[in-house]
């Protein structure tokens, strides 16, 4: 019952914030913020604690502050929106496909109340970096710039953002479990993410294509073995999947308060893990191509680009001020091997390549890029743009990634092998929602053309007469 009351507490924090987002009929948009707000809002006193002497004291009242104030700053945000187009309430079949992800989240509690008998897993770096961080955050009672100073401690990543500690260590604080529980502590971050994914995007991709892809990334092979084991990479598949999407739909719709949504997704992102900060520009890049295929007037585009970009380049900058303030840096930071970067492409491109069309993989990846060729529609050149805009938070993605390994300091190989199979785990989700996006894209483009008087061969005709 207690650690119930934590979790409630933890998505009540979102309640300010999903409020502002609910306004409008858009009661479901609201409910999917829940997860997102309440985590930031765990997580901005952590970080503003490095800045007020380090005291984990009255963390549950910060916390309350921090969540009126990200209802504030989303309030600001969407100022001036007109009303929207209201959301109609969610039909027989939204209800019954909304079953599927609350039996997908009720199933995580139920292997996390399993697993709780015993230590979450034996990851090394879901136990090094992030389980270790979420023990010291859950038993000490200061944020710690004494301890960024401890060297068992910095040598772990202390500059890694701490979304998954701060959640974990808020479940384990507040809901009374030992160390040797954080796995149903894990269960309970992941669980409500799929029903957040269907709720956000029930509207856009209708009820049976959103509960696929709230599923998704759960079916991803290897995905909850390795949440289990503490790592940071299941929980970041999730929120950018949810994040990459929102932020294309948004832009297709020309909606708001979806960007803000996607805006906090991919900021939870960025506060995740390094990976996060890619997959922020990937969703901020592929918003871009979609408003440039539908022609979207620029202002309107810019603003939808800062309700999606913004949030996440903020809580970034905030973090790495954090880290320069407590003497942390990254152990990648002005290391890298430009040098060796040309002669390491072709064993990185092949690997990247091999993982991707592993037997696991390869019939998912074939059937959604065929299905986003096919539902793009429309003549040669404008089926490529629109493929183009909607592949480009990929592109972004995966060549961000690969630049990362082209010029690691480490061991190329070493460095590969134990990290890239964790980073591709979002590329099949994001590129399965892309996919349900492409019929959108195109009825969208073809009534934008039809509304330009000169959209069309016909019209172009009409305007010379």
């Amino acid at each position: 019952m207690v650690f119930a009351l934590a979790v409630v507490a933890w998505l009540a924090l979102g309640l300010p914030t999903g409020w502002v987002l609910a306004r409008g009929g858009r009661a479901t948009l609201g409910a999917a913020a829940l997860p997102l707000a309440g985590g930031l809002a765990l997580l901005l006193p952590l970080i503003a604690s490095a800045w007020l002497g380090g005291s984990l004291t009255g963390w549950a009242a910060r916390a309350g502050v921090a969540s009126v104030g990200l209802a504030f700053a989303s309030w600001g945000a969407l100022r001036g929106v007109g009303q929207q187009t209201p959301w109609p309430s969610p039909s027989r079949l939204a209800w019954c496909a909304a079953l599927v992800p609350l039996a997908a989240g009720a199933g995580l509690l139920g292997v996390g109340s399993v697993l709780a008998g015993g230590w979450p897993g034996y990851g090394w770096d879901g136990l090094a970096i992030w389980l270790l961080r979420a023990k010291v955050l859950a038993l000490s009672p200061m944020l710690p710039e004494s301890l960024f100073r401890e060297p068992l401690l910095t040598d772990g990543h202390w500059d890694y953002p701490l979304q998954l500690p701060a959640l974990l260590a808020w479940l384990a604080r507040a809901g009374g479990l030992e160390v040797r529980e954080y796995a149903l502590a894990l269960a309970a971050v992941l669980a409500p993410l799929p029903f957040a994914i269907a709720l956000a995007l029930g509207r856009v991709l209708g009820p049976p294509g959103a509960a696929a892809l709230a599923i998704a990334p759960l079916a991803v092979p290897t995905l909850l073995p390795i949440h289990f084991e503490g790592y940071a990479d299941p929980l970041l598949v999730c929120v950018a999947t949810l994040g990459i999407v929102a932020a294309l739909a948004a832009a297709l719709q020309r909606d708001a308060a979806l960007a803000l949504l996607a805006g906090l997704a991919l900021a939870v992102a960025v506060s995740l893990k390094n990976e996060g900060l890619l997959w922020w520009a990937a969703g901020v890049a592929g918003s871009g191509g979609v408003a440039w295929v539908l022609r979207t007037p620029r202002r309107t585009a810019l603003v939808m680009l800062l309700r999606i970009g913004l949030p996440g380049l903020l809580l970034f900058a905030l973090w790495q001020a954090t880290c320069a303030r407590l003497g942390v840096s990254s152990d990648l930071a002005g290391a890298q091997r430009w040098d060796l970067a040309l002669s390491r492409s072709g064993f990185v491109s092949g690997l990247v390549l091999r993982l991707l069309l592993a037997p696991e993989n390869a019939p998912w990846l074939v059937g959604c890029l065929v299905g986003l060729m096919a539902w793009a529609g429309g003549s040669v050149g404008e089926r490529l743009r629109r493929v183009a805009a909607l592949l480009s938070p990929l592109a972004v993605y995966l060549g961000g990634l690969s630049l990362v390994y082209l010029t690691t300091p480490y061991d190329v190989a070493w460095h590969v092998s134990t990290s890239l199979p964790r980073t591709l785990l979002g590329v099949l989700p994001v590129l399965f929602g892309v996919a349900l996006l492409a019929p959108l894209l195109r009825r969208n483009a073809e009534a934008q053309l039809r509304a330009t008087p000169t959209g069309g061969a016909g019209s172009d005709a009409r305007g010379r007469r």
